[in-house]
């Protein structure tokens, strides 16, 4: 079950560590009726979790889950099937069954995108087997006060973003070497002008899941293809290599992930041009779900 709600204004660097660490976490391995397995297990599920709500009633849900050996390692890409089936419970009432994706385009490790609606607050249970094995994560949806991250649907404040022009105090602006390129537009700018937004919060050399970099390539290489969205990368710290790196007590998270009231990453937001959130993906996300994604975007222009 997720933490209780804290913001980014206060948010410490270990909680941010902590909410990023935690993803592709060892969660339950047990039968389809919920209960842990005792002892050792041959699979057990993984997925990506953080730890403040995320998801509040009337959204579309995503939590991406994976498979791991007897000691919570991750599966290669080719031993993983396409798709997994995954039962969705609330209580002890299975709701829906959804299909979900493998993915791993651009990525060392593999992933399955899960999504499904969610109408009422409360602990999703979500079932599936591996090679005989009963596979089991959770879900956790809020009370819409309990969610402070803008998602779906929703306006989308707008707020300023590091530029070369104007830093906000963060240095370096970006940590990938060299340079991203895609830091030239403000964030406020780019709303007030009605542009669609792909912005991606995201430290590729303060990551704590090896994932932040793989990601930022990704999304630059789409930038170079996509001339009507507006790119946007924005550091996650503010100081890090000021203070020598992420766990020194005096660490402080960078304006944008402020704003978004973010406790973990990477974060991609994707904006229409009226302002609102078309997707929020979090933790996770491969070249094929990246492209379906943004192609989404351009349908709301």
């Amino acid at each position: 079950m997720a933490s209780p709600p804290f913001t980014a204004s206060t948010l410490s660097r270990r909680h941010l560590l902590l909410g990023s660490a935690s993803a592709l976490a060892l969660t339950a391995c047990g039968s389809s009726g919920g209960g842990a397995a005792e002892g050792s297990a041959d699979y057990h599920a993984l997925a990506f979790v953080g730890l403040a709500p995320l998801f509040k009633p009337d959204q579309t849900v995503r939590v991406p889950v994976g498979i791991g050996d007897g000691q919570a390692t991750p599966l290669a890409p080719e031993d993983m099937p396409d798709e997994i089936s995954v039962d969705v419970f609330f209580g002890s009432t299975i709701l829906q069954t959804r299909t979900a994706k493998k993915r791993s385009e651009g990525l060392a490790n593999a992933y399955y995108d899960l999504r499904f609606p969610a109408d009422i607050a409360g602990v999703y249970a979500l079932n599936w087997e591996y090679e005989g094995v009963a596979l089991q994560t959770f879900a956790q949806v809020n009370k819409p006060e309990e969610v402070s991250v803008p998602g779906p649907g929703e306006r989308l404040q707008a707020f300023d973003t590091p530029t070369h022009d104007d830093a906000l105090g963060v240095e370096p602006i970006c940590t990938r070497e060299p340079e991203c390129g895609l830091h030239d537009t403000n964030l406020a700018d780019a709303m007030a002008d009605g542009r669609p937004i792909a912005l991606l919060i995201s430290t590729p050399m303060f990551c704590q899941t090896a994932v932040c970099g793989p990601v930022l390539e990704l999304l630059r290489a789409q930038a170079d293809t996509r001339p009507d969205i507006t790119f946007i990368h924005a550091e996650v710290y503010a100081n890090a290599v000021e203070v020598g790196g992420i766990r020194n007590e005096d660490i402080e998270v960078s304006p944008p992930v402020s704003a978004l009231n973010l406790t973990h990453e990477p974060s991609l937001f994707t904006i229409d041009p009226d302002g609102a959130v078309v997707e929020r993906i979090d933790f996770i996300f491969d070249g094929t779900e990246l492209v379906e994604v943004l192609d989404r975007l351009e349908d709301r222009v």
